[in-house]
């Protein structure tokens, strides 16, 4: 097997894995803040797997996944996960997942951004705010767009 067949056959395995706990939250309660099955198991496949599992979590929150619910959590800890070596490719995420049709996704991806806490992605949220109709959700992102524009004046507190 050729380096590249193998690097194929890890990503369809992390994105079956992947799919396979976003299918197991379909019937998850989540409660704001408390871990659940769900976000350890996400969290584990994102220090086991890097930007494979980003990647392929990406596609079914991109994607417009069924499952709401288990997108927004996903979306929600994406942020709160300590993994440096993936930091950039969650906060590309986070910030795509600000387009969504969704306002509970735009939301999601904002509280992200949130316990990301990095100003890299002032530039997106001034530019989601701008363009979101949902009043909610609108100050929302503007509350995380002041948190980080804090940050980035001050980045050691």
């Amino acid at each position: 097997m050729t380096p590249r067949t193998k690097s194929a056959r890890q990503a369809a395995d992390v994105k079956n894995l992947v799919e396979s706990i976003f299918a197991a939250a379909a019937d998850e309660v989540f409660e704001d803040g408390m871990e659940s099955g769900f976000s350890r198991h996400l969290a584990e496949l994102i220090r086991s797997y890097g930007e494979e599992a980003v990647d392929a979590i990406a596609q079914i929150v991109l994607n417009g996944s069924p499952n709401e619910n288990a997108c927004s959590e996903a979306l929600r800890w994406l942020g709160f996960i300590d993994h440096p070596a993936t930091q950039d490719g969650r906060r590309r995420l986070l910030e795509k997942a600000l387009s969504s049709r969704s306002a509970a996704i735009r939301d999601s991806a904002g509280l992200g951004l949130s316990y990301l806490d990095d100003p890299r992605a002032i530039a997106h949220l001034k530019r989601a705010i701008a363009r979101e109709r949902t009043e909610w959700v609108r100050r929302n992102l503007t509350m995380v767009l002041q948190q980080l524009e804090a940050k980035e004046k001050c980045p050691d507190s």
